[in-house]
């Protein structure tokens, strides 16, 4: 249950900065249990780790893309769609 909360607590929060309403940065934080802080740590790290992934598998997506339509021109392959 503990987890849970923290989990909608960090969603609430993620949602609320991407609504224009960054200067809510880490106050929300504020008056927290030091285990709630830790597991909110844990989070934004694993959140920003795969954040890194994707950019890195998106890069890889369409550098094949550019590969593929530089080798076969024109065609209506599906071989690399998503």
């Amino acid at each position: 249950m503990f987890e849970i909360s923290v989990v909608l607590l960090y969603h609430y929060y993620f949602c609320i900065s991407h609504h224009k309403m960054s200067w809510l940065t880490d106050e929300w934080k504020d008056g927290l249990p030091s285990r709630a802080l830790q597991k909110i740590s844990q989070i934004e790290a694993q959140l920003e780790k795969l954040k890194k992934e994707r950019e890195q598998k998106q890069f890889q997506f369409e550098s094949l893309e550019q590969v593929h339509y530089l080798l076969w021109p024109g065609e209506n392959s599906t071989v690399l769609s998503i």
